[in-house]
């Protein structure tokens, strides 16, 4: 193989391996704005766990419907 064969062949490597890095990039920035989304969920409703958890005590809670 030249010199110049070399270099091609080097080059399609790199391109490849820049091709699966911009994958992998658009993978984690999704990936990232998933787990966000997620935690404010989670955020969100901490305060009705806790409650549902107090509720083992004999609390009732009340969700606005029907009352």
């Amino acid at each position: 193989m030249t010199e110049y064969e070399q270099l091609l062949a080097s080059r399609r490597q790199m391109g490849g391996q820049s091709a699966r890095i911009r994958t992998l990039r658009e993978k984690l920035r999704r990936t990232e704005e998933l787990l966000d989304g997620l935690e404010g969920l989670v955020v969100d409703t901490e305060p009705v766990r806790r409650g549902f958890q107090g509720a083992e005590g004999g609390t009732v809670l009340s969700t606005g419907y029907g009352t």
